[in-house]
């Protein structure tokens, strides 16, 4: 058997037993298994998909008996009134088409919805179905709101809500897929004084002159001067070469940048983040700079993330620290040991005579004590 599928029509997924031969055509894969005795019939489904913008009312699928063989698998006996295979539109009785037929969508009725709409502050935004006034009228309708009046050439606005200025378009989508005409709705919003949060950061460390090797602490405290309480604050610190980190309780490390988050710091209130770091580099001075990188609030005098490195505003600073590099221990000097010498006329003698080795540090002087401890007095 084959089948010609009129176009919208293509296989099921699910259809296993048919498969597609040429453009519209499909053939049944294992021919209808005889004999089909005189008088008998044998049926076969097949399943298929219509297409989700098809826009007809109507679809006509032709089958025919493409070929028939007998029991021993030769060319079965001509038929006297057709012919297996000759085409869909011999009008033969091996042939036939079936109609179905569509129930047309019915396009919605035009939505209404007020014509003006603006924010109320602190509110910098409106919701765009407190406007409308009528109801769905199809079944399993919806309302769609977008931002020209061609609803597939623009953007839908998912949320439905508005906060730029403009005129917004309300469809009513019928559950087959077909829009109404479009009500307007041109929406203005107003500027509000939006409520401002004064952050400050400080950031200090606990020992400014470490040797390699030491922990070192650092602290970041963020204060807010108000007069709105801070949301969804964060602090970055981006660690320097010379500096391993080691832990914190409320900071994170990712790719060499430490991250604090504080969900809000009320006015007059401050947040302390801090963290341990390991000093690896070897001497020299190390600089850490830190900053407030996002707040919801705007501020009236600093702007979270903009830092480059340098301190200039009152939401960023850093710290500090001097390596130490440890003072070696010179080597023993060599003397000439106890001496037997002529007092001369004035009853003293330069020790520093006696000295044999030399200044072996760089900056290094001698020194004659009275005792083997050159802390002690005398």
């Amino acid at each position: 058997l084959t089948d010609l599928l009129p176009v919208g029509m293509s296989l099921a997924a699910s259809e296993t037993n048919w498969e597609v031969v040429s453009g519209q055509t499909v053939r049944l894969k294992v021919p209808i298994a005889g004999p089909i005795a005189p008088g008998a019939t044998a049926s076969v489904d097949l399943s298929v998909k219509i297409a989700a913008d098809f826009k007809g009312e109507s679809m006509a699928n032709v089958a025919q008996i493409f070929s028939a063989k007998d029991k021993d698998g030769n060319p079965a006996p001509k038929d006297k009134d057709s012919t297996p295979g000759n085409g869909f539109d011999k009008g033969e009785d091996d042939d036939d088409d079936e109609t179905i037929f569509f129930t047309p969508c019915p396009i919605p009725p035009t939505p209404t919805c007020l014509d003006v709409a603006a924010n109320i502050c602190p509110e910098q935004c409106v919701n765009l179905m407190d406007f409308v006034e009528s109801r769905i009228r199809t079944v399993g309708g919806k309302f769609e709101w977008h931002t020209s009046s061609l609803p597939s050439a623009s953007t839908l606005i998912a949320d439905s809500k508005a906060c730029r200025s403009g005129s917004y378009y309300l469809f009513e989508k019928a559950a087959c897929g077909e829009y109404s005409n479009a009500a307007i709705l041109k929406v203005t919003i107003k500027p509000c004084d939006v409520p401002k949060a004064d952050l400050s950061l400080v950031k200090t460390v606990n020992n400014k002159t470490p040797e390699k090797g030491n922990n070192v602490t650092y602290s970041i405290t963020v204060s807010n001067a108000g007069p709105a309480t801070a949301t969804n604050v964060e602090v970055t610190d981006r660690l320097p070469a010379g500096l391993e980190f080691v832990s914190s309780t409320n900071m994170t490390l990712t790719a060499g940048t430490l991250t604090g988050k504080a969900t809000s710091i009320a006015k007059d209130a401050s947040v302390t983040f801090s963290y341990v770091a390991k000093v690896i580099g070897e001497s020299g001075s190390i600089k850490n700079f830190a900053e407030v990188s996002k707040s919801d609030q705007p501020d009236p005098n600093s702007t979270p993330g903009n830092g480059n490195g340098t301190v200039r505003e009152n939401d960023e600073d850093d710290e500090t620290i001097t390596i130490k590099v440890l003072c070696p221990v010179p080597p023993t000097p060599t003397c000439g040991g106890p001496e037997t010498v002529t007092c001369p006329p004035n009853g003293c003698v330069n020790v520093l005579s006696f000295i044999k080795s030399v200044i072996r540090t760089p900056g290094g002087t001698f020194e004659i004590h009275t005792t083997s401890d050159p802390t002690a007095p005398g």
